[in-house]
């Protein structure tokens, strides 16, 4: 699989449709995930935990792709993408305030033998926190 389309169906197919049964078609056994809410995951068990954990806290999560640029030699891919969900189930020991979040991102991916092997997600969590905190006016 080419890592553009690699990396499309990670976010439409797995995340946006939290999708669990493409962690094995998409991502090596062995993947490492550094994600953006400061987790760290290392093979499907535990990326699977991560996507649950993001789930429960945003059940109508969605990041919508802004720019993908691929290395095709080096099979890596650096993402731009925005983040979109409704706070409904805690999160840093913040009970559900119902409040709708957006924020940026950035994510590198490098792929082996047609599966995503590595993800560093770097998400603006300052942001995050500060909305999920913020009084209602």
């Amino acid at each position: 699989m080419k890592v553009e389309t690699l990396v499309r169906r990670f976010y439409h197919d797995l995340w946006n449709e939290f999708d669990a049964t493409l962690i094995p078609v998409l991502l090596t056994e062995d993947v490492t995930v550094r994600g953006a809410l400061g987790r760290h995951a290392a093979g499907h068990a535990a990326f699977a935990d991560y996507l649950e954990l993001v789930r429960s806290a945003f059940p109508d999560f969605e990041q919508t792709i802004e720019v993908v640029e691929v290395d095709a030699v080096g099979g890596s891919a650096f993402v731009r993408l925005r983040c979109r969900g409704t706070h409904r189930g805690a999160l840093f020991g913040l009970p559900a305030t119902g409040r709708r979040i957006a924020y940026e991102g950035a994510a590198r991916f490098e792929t082996r033998n047609g599966r995503i092997a590595d993800i560093w997600i770097l998400g603006d969590l300052y942001g995050l926190v500060r909305q999920v905190r913020a009084k209602r006016e």
